[in-house]
């Protein structure tokens, strides 16, 4: 269970001949020499392989399908942002409101981070969900400037 998890958290892709790909940079290959040395101090075997695709299509199509993995938990944040500015629309707002939107923000902003570590390819989602968190970010600090901006003086009754 140690292994499936951590290798989940690295963002690596399970075959169904049992193992798992993961495109090789620095970061992932030091990560699964570590992990291969966690298996074998805990008595058991890990070994790494490196493969290479046997033409440009299947290279092509292994690296959609890495993309593919991400598209939904990406579209999920984007959604949460769109819900957290269309909770910001209209003004004005409790400071209860915006700290509660600020709160769902800084979530998704650690639900993006979190995927961007595994997103070796580029996932397009991931450009529409840093779009979305920057306007929420935009929308959080006009709400939160809102507050403190200087009410207009009343005028007298006649």
């Amino acid at each position: 269970m140690l292994v499936w998890r951590r290798l989940r958290r690295l963002g690596a892709m399970a075959q169904p001949e049992g193992g798992h790909l993961l495109p090789l940079t620095p970061r992932t290959l030091e990560q699964l020499q570590w992990l291969a040395a966690e298996v074998s101090e805990l008595g058991g075997e890990a070994s790494l392989w490196r493969a290479e695709p046997v033409s440009p299509e299947r290279d092509e199509a292994l690296k959609e399908r890495f993309r593919q993995q991400l598209e939904a938990p990406y579209a999920s944040v984007e959604a949460s942002a769109q819900r957290i500015l269309a909770r910001l629309r209209p003004p004005p707002h409790s400071q209860e409101e915006i700290l509660a939107c600020e709160e769902d923000y800084q979530a998704a902003s650690r639900r993006y981070l979190a995927l961007r570590a595994v997103d070796y390819l580029g996932c397009p989602g991931g450009a529409r969900a840093r779009g979305a968190l920057e306007a929420c970010s935009a929308a959080l600090r006009a709400a939160i400037e809102g507050q403190h901006a200087p009410k207009p003086p009343e005028e007298d009754a006649p």
